[in-house]
């Protein structure tokens, strides 16, 4: 097995455990807050990161903006639009 075939199959199957958690926890475990790689999120943007960081020292600066955006996209658009729903979660039901 190719390594691309083999942590797209560690992702997988780290990702259908979340499915088994309860609301609260799974995306508790998708944007938590903390150190960058504390969450599924946070390690995807240190992933993406490092990948613009590679386009950008190849000459792909179109390309590295692009991915760059997209962090951008998930820290800023994902990541609290994820916490806002976990705290609704958590709030006390009426």
């Amino acid at each position: 097995m190719d390594d691309a075939t083999l942590a797209l199959t560690a992702v997988t199957v780290g990702l259908d455990r979340l499915r088994d958690q309860d609301t609260a926890a799974a995306l508790q475990t998708l944007a938590r807050t903390g150190p960058p790689r504390a969450s599924v999120l946070g390690l995807l943007c240190d992933l993406l990161d490092d990948l613009t960081a590679r386009l950008g020292d190849d000459g792909l600066e179109d390309e590295a903006e692009d991915l760059s955006e997209a962090i951008g996209l998930i820290r800023g658009d994902a990541v609290p639009r994820l916490r806002r729903a976990l705290e609704t979660v958590l709030a006390p039901q009426p």
